[in-house]
């Protein structure tokens, strides 16, 4: 910001007190939807204006946080139970260009694997690198 003065008008951000928030719509970093969940470390899911970062094979290009590839689908499979929340009124949800929270009718467990190996359908084993150098920690355990 000190070498650019017009980066927060640019990247459409605010301080809302002691907060820079970037404001809703097609140019924010975490898409369109978010998804909030109770965790101590403050991870959430999240959809996504970089597309193209689902087609390479090295996925850690997040602080932590979870990209979510179809958002719309994931936000109806849990608005289901909610009447007025369909994929049409997701999508108008979007279009509104403004901030909503939306509470689900029941909590829903979120359950995160980090994997570093796994096996395909022709029983072949596909080993990843350990971005978050947590498999030494898990030997002997």
């Amino acid at each position: 910001m000190k070498r650019n003065p017009a980066y927060l008008v640019r990247n459409r951000m605010t301080w809302q007190g002691a907060n820079l928030v970037q404001q809703p719509g097609p140019h924010n970093a975490l898409g369109q939807i978010k998804f909030e969940f109770h965790n101590r470390y403050g991870v959430y899911l999240h959809d996504t204006p970089a597309r193209s970062l689902f087609g390479i094979a090295d996925r850690a290009q997040s602080h932590g946080c979870v990209r979510v590839e179809r958002p719309i689908a994931l936000a109806e499979a849990l608005l289901r139970e909610r009447p007025g929340w369909l994929w049409n009124d997701i999508e108008r949800a979007i279009e509104a260009g403004r901030t909503q929270r939306i509470d689900l009718p029941r909590p829903m467990p979120v359950v995160l694997a980090y994997w570093t190996v796994f096996v395909d359908d022709d029983a072949s084993a596909h080993f990843r690198t350990d971005v978050y150098k947590k498999d030494g920690s898990a030997i002997g355990s």
